[in-house]
This record gives C-alpha cells, sequence and structure tokens, in this order.
C-alpha cells in the first residue's frame, strides 16, 4: 500500500465480491469493462472512493481509468508505475499497454513507445527494440518478387490450412506464413504448431514460415480474438491489428497481397476478414479471401478438430481432416487426454481423483496432473520420432527422459511411470501404423505393440518386477509382449458394448481389469492373498448391475475400505488409461 497526499494505492481483491462490483462499475463510467486479469491496483481519495485503476494480464497493462478528480498531477504515473514494478517482479521485461489516447502522454513519460493506433486506442511497449527487433528479423527473410503473406493460428493444422498455403503459393512468388505465437488457450502449443507447419511446408519451395509474435492477432492486438466473441470493441481491435501490420510487418516483408480462407461459421474471423477487406487495401496491400475446403459437405476447421477431441471421437473421424504432419501430434495429446480421464474419474478405490488421494499418501490431483503436463511434451516427442520411422533405442531413450522430468515435477513421486510404459509403447505403434498409411484396427495396434514391445528388455528395480521374481505373475513389459491380449480380447470390447453414460461406462471398466488383471502395484503392496480379493471384490460388484448413482456410492464405499488397507490398484489405472487411448485409437 502506497500513500501520496489524499490518495492511496492498494491491491483490488477481485475474488471479493464487493470489491470486484465497485470495479466493475467504475470501469463502465469510464467506458470500459470488465475483463480477465491477473492483478489489479486502485486509487482510492481520502474517502475512499475509488478513482482510478489499473491491472495486469500476463505483461499486458489493461483497465487504465482515472476519475477526473484525479487526472491532474501525477497520479496516473505513480498508479502505472506501481504496477509496472508489480510486473517486472513476475519476471516481465517487455510490457504493453493497450490503452485510450488520453494516457498516451503518462506512458510515454515512463518510457513506453507507441507501435499501433486507432481513433479509438493506442497500443504501446516499454521496450524501445520489442518491435523493432521483430521488424528487423521479418526483413532478413525478405526476397525479391511478388510476395504475399498469411497469419494463422494452424490449431492444429488441417488439410485446409494445406489447401490455402498450397493456393496462395501459386500467386506469389514467395510466400510468408506467420503463425498466431500470443495464444496460451490452445490445445496445441505455439512450437507444435510451427514445427507442423514447417514440416508439411517444407516441399513448397517458395513457401517461409516466420517466427510468430505478439505484434499480430495477439493478446495485445486483438484480444477479443481470444475471447471469441463479438463485442462494441471487437472492430477496434481489429483496426490496431491491422494498423500494426500495415504499418510495420507488411513493409518488412515486403507484402503485396494478404491471404486468407473465408469463414462460413466463426463471426468473429468473418469480421476480421471483412475489415481486412476494406482497410488493407487503402494501405497499399490487397487481400484475397479464398473459399474453404470443403469435405463430407462441410467446412474443414481447425475448431471441428478441436471439437472431434474434446468429443472423444475415434483418431479415424480425425485423421480425415489433419495433415499428415499433424497427425503424431494429434496422437500425442490423445494419450495425455487419456491419462486425464483416468485421473478425473471419480470415485476410483484407492486411486487418486479429484476427490482424495486413496490409499497414497504422496500424492493427489494436483500433483498428478502436474506430472501428466510433464509428460506431455515428452509424448509429443516420442509420437513425431516414431511417426518418423526412429529406432525403439530412440525411443526408448526418450521415455527414459520423459520419466526423469515427471520425477522432477512431482519431487521424486512415482506417479506415472506405469502408464507412461503402457501408454507409451501404444502410442509409439500407433504412429508407426499411421506413417505406413496402416487402418488402426484393434488387431493392428495389438501387433504392432508386440513388435515394439520385443525390442524392450525387464528392468530390475520396478515395482512390477519385484512382484514377477516373489509371485511370478507377468508385469507390464510381459503384457505389452503379448500385444495387451486382455486388453484387446476383453477390456475393449467390455468398454464398447456399454450403453451407459460416458463416467459410468469408466467406472464399469475399471471394475472389469481390476476384476481380470495381475496388479503388480497391488501385490507388492498387499501380496498374492489380497491381490486374488481385490479381483474378486471387484468382479462382484461390476456384476450387481447397479445404475450410477448407487454404484457411485459403493465404489465410494470400497475406497474407504481400499485405504484403511492400503490397497491401491495402480497397475487397473494404468491399464484404464490404455483402454481409453486404444479406444480413441480404433474407433471407427
Amino acid at each position: 500500500m502506497d500513500t501520496f497526499g489524499a490518495f492511496e494505492i492498494r491491491e483490488i481483491q477481485l475474488g471479493v465480491k464487493s470489491q470486484r462490483e465497485v470495479w466493475s462499475r467504475f470501469l463502465a463510467a469510464n467506458g470500459l469493462r470488465a475483463e480477465k486479469v491477473d492483478y489489479c491496483l486502485g486509487l482510492y481519495d481520502s474517502s475512499d472512493r475509488l478513482v482510478g485503476t489499473a491491472s495486469l494480464l500476463g505483461n499486458i497493462i489493461k483497465e487504465v481509468a482515472l476519475d477526473e478528480s484525479a487526472r491532474e498531477g501525477s497520479l496516473a504515473n505513480s498508479l502505472v508505475s506501481r504496477l509496472m514494478s508489480y510486473a517486472f517482479e513476475q519476471g516481465h521485461l517487455n510490457l504493453m499497454v493497450f490503452t485510450k489516447p488520453e494516457y498516451l502522454r503518462t506512458f510515454r513519460s515512463l518510457s513506453f513507445h507507441k507501435i499501433g493506433e486507432t481513433r479509438d486506442v493506442v497500443l504501446l511497449e516499454s521496450d524501445s527494440h520489442g518491435l523493432s527487433s521483430y521488424v528487423h528479423y521479418l526483413a532478413s527473410l525478405r526476397r525479391q518478387g511478388r510476395n504475399g503473406v498469411i497469419v494463422m493460428n494452424a490449431n492444429p493444422m488441417t488439410l485446409g490450412h494445406r489447401w490455402l498455403i498450397e493456393h496462395a503459393a501459386q500467386e506469389v512468388d514467395n510466400l510468408y506464413l506467420i503463425p498466431v505465437a500470443d495464444n496460451d488457450a490452445t490445445e496445441f502449443s505455439y512450437h507444435e504448431r510451427v514445427d507442423i507447419l514447417r514440416r508439411e511446408t517444407s516441399s513448397i519451395t517458395n513457401v517461409t514460415v516466420c517466427d510468430g509474435s505478439p505484434y499480430t492477432i495477439s493478446a495485445s492486438t486483438f484480444p477479443s480474438y481470444f475471447l471469441k466473441e463479438v463485442s462494441s470493441a471487437t472492430d477496434t481491435h481489429i483496426a490496431l491489428d491491422l494498423d500494426i501490420f500495415a504499418r510495420h510487418l507488411a513493409p518488412a516483408l515486403g507484402v503485396a497481397v494478404r491471404f486468407a480462407g473465408s469463414e462460413p461459421t466463426d463471426e468473429l474471423t468473418r469480421r476480421y476478414n471483412e475489415r481486412m477487406l476494406d482497410m488493407l487495401p487503402e494501405r497499399g496491400v490487397e487481400v484475397k479471401v479464398f473459399d474453404r475446403l470443403e469435405l463430407g459437405g462441410g467446412p474443414v476447421s481447425a475448431s471441428s478438430v478441436r471439437r472431434l477431441m474434446s468429443e472423444r471421437s475415434g483418431a479415424s473421424d480425425i485423421l480425415d481432416i489433419v495433415t499428415s504432419s499433424a497427425v503424431p501430434y494429434v496422437f500425442a495429446h490423445m494419450a495425455a487426454d487419456a491419462l486425464r480421464d483416468e485421473l478425473s474419474l471419480t470415485p476410483k478405490p484407492g486411486l487418486v481423483d479429484s476427490h482424495d488421494s486413496g490409499a497414497h499418501s504422496d500424492m493427489d490431483f494436483y500433483l498428478m496432473s502436474r506430472s501428466i503436463d510433464a509428460l506431455e511434451p515428452w509424448f509429443v516427442k516420442i509420437a513425431v520420432a516414431a511417426y518418423e520411422g526412429s529406432e525403439v533405442s530412440e525411443i526408448r531413450a526418450l521415455g527414459i527422459l520423459a520419466e526423469k522430468t515427471m520425477m522432477e515435477a512431482t519431487r521424486g513421486v512415482n506417479t506415472h511411470r506405469g502408464a507412461l510404459f503402457c501408454v507409451g509403447i501404444a502410442l509409439s505403434a500407433a504412429c508407426r501404423l499411421a506413417a505406413k498409411g496402416e487402418m488402426l484396427t484393434p488387431d493392428a495396434l495389438s501387433e504392432a505393440i508386440v513388435t515394439e514391445a520385443c525390442s524392450y528388455s525387464q528392468p530390475g528395480n520396478t515395482h512390477g518386477a519385484t512382484a514377477i521374481r516373489k509371485y511370478g505373475r507377468g508385469g507390464a513389459l510381459d503384457n505389452a509382449k503379448t500385444g495387451y491380449c486382455q486388453l484387446f480380447s476383453s477390456w475393449l470390447p467390455f468398454l464398447r458394448n456399454l450403453p451407459s453414460g460416458e463416467e459410468h461406462s469408466r467406472h464399469l471398466a475399471l471394475l472389469h481389469i481390476m476384476s481380470e488383471l495381475d496388479d503388480s502395484n497391488i501385490l507388492y503392496r498387499c501380496g498374492r492373498t489380497t491381490a486374488d480379493e481385490v479381483k474378486e471384490m471387484a468382479a462382484a460388484l461390476k456384476n450387481e448391475d447397479l445404475p450410477p448413482n448407487l454404484l457411485t456410492e459403493r465404489l465410494a464405499e470400497l475406497n474407504r475400505k481400499f485405504i484403511e488397507r492400503n490397497i491401491s490398484p495402480g497397475g487397473a489405472a494404468d491399464m484404464l488409461s490404455l483402454t481409453l487411448f486404444a479406444d480413441r485409437l480404433t474407433r471407427s
């Protein structure tokens, strides 16, 4: 808290309803609307009345407003300086601000530099070399001739993106692709999207994939894009984004024409195209919009891919519309989603779920979630390597690094070693099949897993290896070397024959797996007698054919018993993840 004469600056606790309501009303009175922010400061007068505010979202200063009574003197500077200090403490070195023209003098006095403007707003940044460095980089890519550009998110890249690039490339000497970079709310990361674009266009000789930046379709230049809504501010955001493009980026690349695909479904993107057609020709840049590619009677779009992934649709539906280079990335995200689906299933007997930690004192839902987040990029590496034909030894080396990263994220707790192995080996096998253009049938996937697994040797330091030595029952590697026989002959058919809802089906599938699996985790923790007893209990509960609400109650009761006896069917949890993954891979 800082005091300036009769005024005081302090944090506004937006989680407190009364404070948020006062803040929202103040913004509305000053022509702004309350949006998502990470941190918010308020300026209060001697009567404790809110007379000024400024907020931070990531590295973006926003929602800056002052009452007329506070606009004289240096109060605005003090408020923004306090916010900047906090931002720098958070590690944000280049701050950007999207604000009204009347605050331009305030930010210039704090060494901000204007990079774009419209009649209603200006965009500034604190790093004097930020935009100029990016412009210099673009200029280094410029080649002689008629140059065109496409700005695309490609989240992920579809056959529609490929179609647009191919047709645009035919109309220019050089085509530059600028990927949307400043977008955290994507299924596929920026680096993944760029990697896919570069792989997919490597054979098109006049296409260059540029690095992205915060200077085109970003949270700074075009926040409406990420809210996915058309509002009164949308046209202002679009105008600012296009001003920066026309003023700085297009000249750096020598762009004569900007290409885009038509937008039959997304109102926001359609409005962006309309404003491009209005504004860019006046700034010397032609705009050409191609009709969207259609397959199966509808337009091909990345949103369709993401919808299919969120609906847990089969891989075949997705493979029909994504580019070849995107396939391993899609499979990798499906693998991580299978782990998340298992984790979120609640309740589960003796296992970590969203309600409790089951029989585990060293892990919880959030630790397990961090573990999956740590593994997901490694699933991508494994998938790409297998798709490109890498040797099994290289895949195994990636798996070892993945496990190391997981253990670092969990501070030494083994959260997903078993799941990493079984889902990772299935992922690798599926990618090899897809790379050869083979159908992902259950039989084909099982055979491919056998081929993959036969190159592995049994490690001697795992719980599974200990259980094998002590009780003579097969472990994870033995199961893989059979092509996960039980998975394809029993667990997967059982899951697919269930008519119930998604969560109920998964509960029953878990019980079915528990009733059949020699779970090395239970064997290691509790011994053979308990492991056999768990099989019997799971089979009995499954066979009662209870409705969802009663099954949930019984599972919660079983969870309490397992916690008391330190029983954790961790192997069954891994196999449920694998079953869910295999279901999606092979469902037609």
